[in-house]
């Protein structure tokens, strides 16, 4: 019963939208021990759940293109494990980078462990605090650096918007108007 509703709701969605987008199927389900977080389909399904969520959009959008999105590493072992019959359900890994002013060291190791799985792999949620040209451009550059990184998408559009605005983050400032980071990025 509960694969059912689980099912129908999510065949019902993707084929109303089918052809139209990219999908982020499954977004934060890890702890930071890399466990999955709870949740009601967690409780119920296990694991399970994520094959599940995965297979219903591509019986209804057999082109759609379908993430998994977390900020955790967990994602990559769960990407190698959930398949069947050698079927990848999941087609890229997004990976959400929340950084402070200084804190890029990380990325480029990052980026080649995702693409390891042998997934593409997108940079989501890019926010720097203090918002540096040199960190931002270290990011560019991981990306650009590893042959699966296909996008790096902001989190939000100018400082204003964003969830830590006080500690300017974006390529925007609160006007709107780009800042000497943004040209640094281009």
């Amino acid at each position: 019963m509960q694969t059912s509703v689980m099912q129908n709701h999510i065949a019902t969605l993707a084929g109303l939208y089918a052809g139209k987008i990219y999908a982020d199927v499954c977004n934060k389900i890890f702890n930071e021990d890399c466990a999955l977080r709870s949740s009601v389909f967690s409780n119920i399904l296990g694991q399970d759940f994520v094959r599940i969520a995965y297979q219903a959009p591509r019986v209804a959008d057999p082109t759609v293109i379908l993430y998994l999105n977390d900020y955790n590493l967990g994602m990559i072992n769960l990407a190698n494990s959930v398949s069947s019959g050698g079927t990848r359900y999941i087609d890229a890994l997004g990976t959400q980078v929340h950084l402070y002013a200084g804190g890029t060291g990380g990325v480029q190791a990052t980026l080649t462990a995702l693409a390891s799985t042998g997934l593409d792999v997108a940079i989501t949620e890019l926010d720097i605090s203090g918002g540096a040209a040199s960190d931002y451009v270290t990011v560019a550059k991981a990306c650009l650096n590893t042959a699966k990184c296909v996008k790096i998408t902001s989190w939000g559009v100018s400082d204003t918007n964003s969830w830590r605005a006080s500690s300017t983050p974006l390529l925007f400032d609160s006007n709107y108007q780009p800042k000497a980071t943004h040209i640094s990025v281009i």
